[in-house]
């Protein structure tokens, strides 16, 4: 009977040994699991590092600006409860760029209100947010002009220019019109649409920033 040596547990398997195209692709097989895995911790399980300008994208500032009857930085849950206690419904889009380390968070929200009653007066309200805190606010009144003299009562610094435009700066505060311009021959001639439009100059600023700095970027994939 023929004498069968016994093989150490450590020595590779005959096939290993004879079959080098075997090798190679066992070979192949294993560095692609192993790089599958390791790619796959990487995408979905180790987070993100946050862009170092995150902070200042997201933060809120101590002094906040009336924008109509709502506050600049007030986030969508406080400005949703604030219209759902007020009796109003509201739709909402979202715009928001998938985080990445290339650029801080860019987060666009807008909350829009049918038959808002701003002044006594009915029309469309959008409430637009930057990344969670809102920074302008646009009345579109139904009647202009029964709504100009209630504007003006309440805005008596927001004095029209020669075009018929307005606008009114205080500080952080902006407020513009063009009321008095849709009223105007021109106006009319243009068809164009009557708004007062509150703003935080502060989150309106670090908005355009953002473009300049970072809208070159391609956003990954979500």
């Amino acid at each position: 009977m023929a004498t069968q040596i016994k093989r150490d547990w450590l020595e590779p398997p005959t096939w290993w040994k004879r079959w080098r195209p075997l090798r190679i692709i066992a070979l192949g097989i294993i560095g692609f699991s192993v790089f599958s895995t390791t790619w796959t911790i990487k995408k979905y399980v180790i987070p993100k590092e946050p862009h170092p300008l995150t902070e200042l994208y997201t933060s809120e500032a101590p002094l906040k600006v009336d924008l109509g009857e709502f506050t600049s930085y007030e986030n969508l849950q406080a400005a949703g409860e604030q219209l759902t206690k007020a009796g109003y419904k509201f739709s909402a889009r979202a715009m928001h760029t998938p985080s990445s380390e290339l650029y801080p968070p860019h987060d666009l929200d807008t909350i829009t209100v049918e038959g808002y009653k701003h002044l006594e007066n009915d029309g469309t309200l959008n409430l637009e947010f930057f990344n969670n805190r809102l920074y302008e606010v646009e009345f579109i009144p139904a009647d202009s002009a029964s709504y100009a003299p209630a504007l003006h009562q309440t805005y008596p610094e927001l004095q029209r220019n020669r075009i018929g435009d307005a606008v009114f700066l205080d500080g952080y505060l902006r407020i513009s019109s063009n009321i008095d311009l849709v009223r105007s021959d021109v106006g009319q001639s243009l068809q164009a649409k009557p708004f007062v439009i509150w703003q935080d100059l502060r989150l309106v600023r670090q908005r355009d920033q953002w473009d300049k700095d970072y809208s070159a970027i391609n956003p990954p994939e979500p």
